[in-house]
């Protein structure tokens, strides 16, 4: 079973497709990071907060989800996987009838249907007449659908295929020429340079040359514009902007202007439509013409905004801080007070600020559909959001969101707590940060009497970025911050502490360790380093429980103390319907106090059959395989990490899942037990199969796919028959399980 299982699975659950309405992302703010989900426009939810990522559908009914591990699939507009989940791509490039998964080496292509196109070398755009860019040792060639190339890379540059043309640089020469499917050039004009490689209409090469841009005729051989431009940008639809000193209109592909050069500013927006400012100012008159010129709409009041086209729509915010969304005609739709930064999601929905709160809306209404929640609540206080912005230059811009208390009984408390935590996150990571940008939000938990607050943040742009993760943990009762290595810790801890931290990682390399109720957390941050394929700073965790150090925590110290000061549902030191005469006593004494499995308040009902998840659950607990970094999805079951960590380690292979809540066969747990070994042990030969099993009486029983498990858990002498029989396909009490995991011990 493929670690992917997992998403697949809750998509199985949680997915309700949705025909009629028209679906959009939404997230909700959580204690850790956002999580998304999808949204009819009614308001109703589609899906669970289950994804770290999520994409408004496109125009081919398509978006992209990040799981919560960073993987990256492709889902339709009924909400299934068309694309399983893939590895992080630099991006996900969608095409007219394909899409493709970018990669530093490789672009991996799917059809809309989700089926495999296939991997390519680097390659750029998509398929055209047949052919698509690809490049080799730094060469561009043209290959097919086969992988094959069919022009050989020798050029410096390529572009697409139009109607048996494309244009090229060579390599030898440094010049430019356009070549046909034979591979037979032609170049272009001497001291010139084509500024798109595209040919438009089968015909017409935008170039470069002394200075100004022209129009160049293929078939005629010659310049078509008598007007020399000193701009030029792409066409669309036979039409594009275009520059004469400092003044924009548009042309055509014969050089003919169709709009006078008589605006300050033109931008194409999408759909046959150029957004067109009057003036010079960045806020002032601005109107919406299509290529001929014909006014589409007018304001006077321009700020921001007209900067496509989407689902139809589009919007501008203005002088009064309004934004007010019209239809590609021009036609008025609806208008929002206070507010900014407009995303369109739908032909109905759209995503706005207002007076710092971030609002879904239709827009036709006006009605608000969803509001993310961002206050949080514990046992005995609430944490509201604030915001902090500072701007001091390009790339020097903090933009962070931290935790604020309130409704503690001891205000004094929350007022020390409060000062701490802004004063944490104003000061920023303990990096120089000269000329760098800062930006994320905050994670919260509370440890007993201990709360923990992290950044979760991004400083730096690009190439060298960097997480920042460092936290504050603060005592709820008098507000003394503590420090976790210090005040937790014996002086000897780091030679302890290595033994579950990579060899190859220097110990003071870890960013500043985060408690919680059963264990410590290290983090090792890598920036962003695109040379080698990193393409996001990421950060990887290491999780100790408390039981593995144990003889380095100062368990008298004040801060261990307030950790375990606040235990939620404590285990009782026995259980009432486990005496001392009971069978199995001891086994279920042993794996309780390593909390591997738990009863129910104070009974651990011994002879209840145990379900493939308890059973699957209480392994993960055994091999100590780390949950911690694992987000759970909302409404998801109990089980969620469990069973992720179960089919990330293959726990479950060749185990159904279809009915994980099922009670357990025998043969199936010694099936998981062998799984857990990770391939450790060699399979048994036939002979030895035979030799094992022959003493039972019911061997005959035993399914052909476990005939190898169980005769590995017998000679292990983990499971042992009864009365020469080892009842293969009965069920497992807890009081049985809890026996085989002891003789695992």
């Amino acid at each position: 079973m493929k670690k992917y299982l997992i998403s697949l699975f809750f998509a199985a659950i949680f997915l309700m497709p949705a025909h009629a309405a028209q679906l959009f992302p939404v997230y909700k703010p959580s204690t850790s990071s956002p999580l998304w989900a999808y949204m009819n426009e009614q308001g109703s939810l589609e899906t669970s907060f289950q994804y770290f990522d999520a994409s408004p559908f496109n125009e081919h009914g398509l978006a992209t989800v990040t799981d919560i591990n960073g993987f990256v699939s492709v889902i339709n507009s009924n909400l299934e996987t068309i694309v399983k989940p893939q590895k992080a791509p630099i991006s996900v490039d969608f095409g007219t009838d394909m899409l493709a998964f970018r990669y530093k080496d490789q672009s991996v292509y799917f059809d809309f249907d989700g089926a495999l196109v296939g991997t390519f070398p680097v390659t750029s755009g998509f398929f055209s007449e047949g052919l698509i860019p690809a490049q080799k040792n730094h060469l561009w060639g043209y290959m097919n659908l086969k992988g094959e190339f069919e022009i050989e890379p020798e050029y410096l540059a390529a572009g697409d295929f139009e109607n048996g043309l494309a244009i090229v640089k060579l390599a030898d020469k440094r010049y430019y020429g356009v070549i046909t499917k034979n591979n037979i050039a032609c170049l272009l004009p001497k001291n010139s340079v084509p500024k798109y490689l595209k040919v438009y209409d089968s015909d017409t090469i935008v170039l470069s040359k002394d200075n100004f841009e022209w129009l160049y005729s293929l078939s005629e051989d010659c310049i078509i514009n008598e007007i020399p431009y000193q701009e030029i940008g792409e066409f669309d639809n036979g039409f594009a902007k275009a520059r004469i000193n400092n003044m924009w209109g548009i042309i055509n592909l014969a050089g003919k202007q169709s709009v006078g050069m008589k605006y300050y500013d033109i931008t194409y927006i999408g759909d046959g439509l150029y957004s067109a400012r009057g003036t010079s100012n960045k806020t002032g008159t601005c109107s919406v013409i299509n290529a001929t010129g014909q006014l589409i709409y007018r304001t006077d009041v321009y700020v921001s905004g007209f900067n496509n086209v989407s689902k139809g729509i589009l919007w501008h915010g203005t002088l009064s801080n309004k934004i007010i969304f019209i239809s590609e005609k021009g036609g008025f739709l609806s208008s929002f007070e206070n507010a900014e930064d407009a995303l369109v999601l739908t032909d109905t929905v759209a995503k706005i600020t207002v007076e710092n709160k971030v609002k879904y809306v239709n827009i036709k209404t006006g009605s608000v559909i969803y509001i993310p929640e961002t206050d949080y609540f514990f046992d005995s206080f609430k944490v509201n959001t604030a915001s902090y912005e500072k701007y001091m230059g390009v790339n020097n811009e903090w933009s962070l969101t931290y935790p604020v208390l309130s409704e503690m009984s001891d205000k004094e408390v929350q007022n020390k707590i409060n000062l701490q935590i802004q004063s944490f996150f104003m000061e920023g990571p303990k990096v120089p940060l000269e000329g760098q940008s800062l930006k994320g939000t905050f994670g919260i938990s509370q440890a007993g009497q201990v709360i923990i607050v992290w950044a979760d943040c991004i400083y730096g742009t690009g190439n060298g970025s960097a997480i920042w993760n460092d936290n504050i943990t603060i005592d709820l009762l008098d507000g003394t911050k503590y420090n976790v290595i210090t005040d937790l810790f014996t002086k000897d801890y780091v030679d302890v502490l290595k033994q579950f931290l990579p060899d190859h990682i220097p110990f003071y390399m870890f960013s500043y360790p985060r408690i919680s109720s059963s264990g410590v957390t290290f983090y090792y941050n890598l920036s962003q380093d695109n040379n080698n394929e990193q393409y996001f700073p990421t950060s990887a965790e290491y999780f100790i429980p408390y039981s593995s150090i144990d003889s380095v925590i100062n368990k008298e110290g004040k801060f261990y103390n307030a950790i375990k000061g606040k235990r939620e549902n404590p285990q009782p030191e026995s259980f009432s319907d486990v005496q001392k005469d009971h069978w199995a006593y001891d086994a279920i004494q042993n794996i309780h106090k390593l909390e591997l499995m738990q009863g129910n308040d104070n009974e651990f009902s011994p002879d209840e059959p145990i379900t493939i998840m308890e059973a699957t659950a209480a392994m993960v607990r055994f091999l100590e395989l780390d949950t911690s970094s694992i987000a759970v999805p909302d409404s998801s079951p109990w089980y969620y990490k469990e069973l992720y960590a179960a089919n990330q380690y293959n726990l479950l292979d060749d185990i159904s899942q279809d009915n994980i809540t099922d009670y357990i066969k025998r043969e199936d747990v010694m099936q998981i037990i062998v799984n857990s070994l990770n391939g450790e042990l060699t399979q048994p030969t036939e002979e030895q199969t035979e030799k094992t099993l022959s003493c039972f009486s019911d061997s005959d029983k035993i399914s052909e796919n476990r005939l190898s498990a169980v005769t590995i858990c017998v000679n292990l002498k983990i499971i042992s028959g009864s009365n020469g029989f080892i009842n293969p396909n009965k069920t497992l009490s807890r009081a049985e399980f809890a026996q085989i995991l002891s003789n695992m011990l």
